[in-house]
């Protein structure tokens, strides 16, 4: 397989060149992009994202850890998720843990190994600190979802069901819905 000195060579551009077109960092000319990436298709070039994950980080990847998916609630959570991920350029990975805490453990784990940017999770975990410490130990950040985390040091989203029925309820009153 060529490398990016080979590139380099027949393209008749330094190395450098290469790599900032290669790894799409800017201050090369049009003429020299289209050059050397006419250059590296040509030479079966492929760059490797194992090797550009260890670089870089971390990847584009958020993980979102649900107890389930079955139910129509989580379904649609991820599927808002996914379409709005993708359209920002993350790539949703799925964990589902059918509420069981030591399957939680794992996928945090995985998260973290993937090198995920982040971690959204609806947790079953009585303990979410001891859970997710691994992630906090990486500053991976964490978002919980519907379900409150035991400890407050988290960020969390829920929506209190209770509240949005007494708006409604408020709501159809204001509207004479009982006429």
């Amino acid at each position: 397989m060529a490398t990016m000195k080979d590139i380099a060579k027949a393209a008749g551009v330094s190395y450098a060149t290469v790599s900032n077109v290669l790894n799409k960092k800017g201050g090369v000319s049009y003429e020299k992009i289209r050059l050397v990436e006419e250059t590296a298709k040509a030479m079966g070039y492929k760059i490797d994202e194992s090797a550009r994950l260890l670089r870089k980080g971390k990847s584009n990847t958020i993980a979102v850890i649900l107890p389930d998916i079955a139910a129509s609630r989580y379904a649609d959570l991820y599927a808002g998720i996914h379409s709005v991920a993708e359209q920002k350029g993350y790539s949703p990975r799925l964990y589902l843990t059918d509420n069981v805490p030591f399957s939680e453990k794992e996928a945090v784990a995985s998260a973290v190994a993937a090198r995920a940017c982040g971690i959204l999770a609806v947790s079953c975990c009585s303990d979410t600190l001891s859970y997710y410490s691994i992630a906090t130990q990486s500053e991976m950040p964490v978002l919980f979802l519907e379900r409150l985390p035991s400890n407050g040091s988290f960020a969390a989203l829920s929506f209190d069901m209770k509240q949005a029925a007494d708006q409604v309820i408020s709501f159809l009153s204001r509207k004479k819905c009982d006429d």
